[in-house]
């Protein structure tokens, strides 16, 4: 298990708000390279409309953690988004966004797959989570996880590569949301 703080993250500008990669496979990859096998990272999105870098052979998965945005992808499909809601695209589709927005965004090359969930808890609430992909990631887009002795908050990640015998077990405090990323190869 690894754990991935905020304040580790390098946050660069493009053209239409800023840019983190949160975590990315193998760890020796490029993202400009597109060598990777999959890269989780957030964007803000500050300018009314944008279009996005074209990614050859890039499976994209993108959801909206606040503000609203409409994705439009070409002649393929239009897809409104509100707040933990998501979207499947190529990255071969000319793709242009309309509204300002934060966001969460999953890349895959190859046979690598992967798949959102989220967990809302508008308590406190106790969880016990199954680890069983190639690699499970748990992103806080609100809130508090805590497990054993140790917080994890808004914004941070814990990432477990490769299965686990035990369940995850963890609590989250009120009004927490946790993305959760299933990756498979």
């Amino acid at each position: 298990m690894q754990i991935i703080r905020k304040a580790d993250l390098q946050t660069s500008n493009w053209s239409g708000g800023t840019t983190s990669e949160l975590f990315i496979f193998p760890t020796t990859s490029n993202y400009k390279e597109l060598n990777f096998d999959f890269r989780l990272s957030r964007a803000t999105i500050e300018i009314e409309e944008s279009v996005f870098t074209p990614l050859p052979n890039v499976k994209r998965q993108l959801m909206l953690l606040d503000g609203e945005l409409e994705l439009i992808h070409g002649e393929h499909h239009t897809k409104k988004l509100k707040p933990l809601q998501f979207d499947v695209f190529s990255g071969d589709w000319h793709t242009k966004s309309i509204g300002k927005a934060t966001d969460f965004n999953l890349m895959t090359i190859g046979n690598t797959d992967g798949t959102f969930s989220v967990i809302k808890a508008k308590n406190k609430e106790f969880h016990s989570y199954k680890i069983n992909h190639d690699f499970t990631v748990f992103y806080i887009a609100e809130g508090t996880l805590e497990f054993e002795d140790i917080s994890v908050g808004k914004s941070e990640l814990i990432i477990f590569n490769g299965l686990s015998d035990d369940d995850f077990k963890f609590n989250l405090t009120a009004g927490t949301n946790v993305v959760v990323v299933k990756i498979s190869f």
